[in-house]
């Protein structure tokens, strides 16, 4: 009783309120049952129902039905199998089917962006006394419009995830047990997953739209290994942290000035998944 007022409070808050809450829901679901762990999702989501009977449905579809669900799932998962790298590929899946889902229920979820976005626009300009260039930022728009619904989803299942770290990381904390170090250092995508990017890369070309919002949420797990990789090798062999800082300021370098840069994470899985330098590194101890 004590974790669902927990959660439901925690849902009111603003800011991380929302992200506390999702931890509490993994928490409980690693510790005890995963029929109490849905019971915490059920109150965590009562703010997002008020809202939904509001009229603000959307916020109860992102956070109480995929976000805190989601975390929900994903830690009874982690709690049988104990495995990150599973765990993230059925996230994957999981948002993949969300994005399916809102295109087989809205036909065409890119043109509600445009209209959204650029009703922004079009306002902001207003604003700043057409001081922005409207047209070149309405091209920019059509362009990444028909990736948002997957980056969107992206988002969600981010927030899931850390929570999940979050709760694991608590479980791992009372428990004297570095359950999450020990996880987060050996996550690498299956063989099967370079072949399922390659698929979506190409059908996000030349194939049917949906597989631009596909796209994003299949590079998801690719990124995460990635981020695996360098804190794993880091940690066997022995860098210092000067490597850490190197390579998230090259990161966040890349997401300011050049976003595709960041794609350099996913070769680096890719390349892993491959040949598992994890591994050899430990062989050749």
């Amino acid at each position: 009783m004590h974790a669902s007022l927990a959660a439901l409070i925690c849902a009111l808050l603003p800011f991380v309120g929302g992200w506390l809450a999702a931890v509490i829901v993994g928490f409980v679901t690693l510790r005890k049952h995963f029929f109490e762990g849905l019971l915490i999702v059920l109150w965590a989501s009562l703010p997002a129902i008020a809202w939904a009977i509001d009229g603000n449905w959307l916020l109860l579809m992102t956070n109480g039905v995929f976000g805190f669900l989601s975390v929900w799932l994903l830690a009874g998962l982690i709690k049988k199998t104990g495995s990150w790298s599973l765990t993230i590929g059925v996230s994957a899946l999981m948002g993949l089917l969300a994005v399916l889902v809102v295109h087989l229920i809205f036909g065409e979820p890119h043109l509600w962006w445009i209209k959204q976005l650029s009703t922004a626009v079009s306002q902001g300009s207003q604003m700043l006394s057409g001081s922005v260039n409207a047209d070149e930022i309405q091209t920019v728009i059509q362009h990444i419009a028909p990736f948002l619904t997957g980056l969107q989803t992206v988002s969600v299942l981010l927030f899931a995830i850390i929570a999940l770290m979050g709760s694991r990381a608590i479980e791992g904390a009372l428990l004297a047990q570095p359950y999450l170090n020990k996880e987060l250092y050996f996550i690498r995508i299956h063989r099967v997953g370079i072949i399922l990017l390659v698929v979506f890369g190409v059908l996000a070309i030349w194939g049917p739209l949906v597989f631009k919002d596909f796209l994003p949420v299949i590079l998801l797990p690719f990124v995460l290994a990635g981020f695996s990789l360098v804190h794993g090798m880091v940690a066997l062999k022995k860098l210092p942290s000067i490597w850490f800082f190197a390579f998230y300021g090259f990161v966040f370098v890349s997401i300011i000035f050049y976003p595709p840069l960041v794609l350099a994470v996913v070769v680096m899985s890719v390349m892993d998944s491959i040949v598992n330098f994890r591994a050899m590194n430990v062989a050749k101890k």
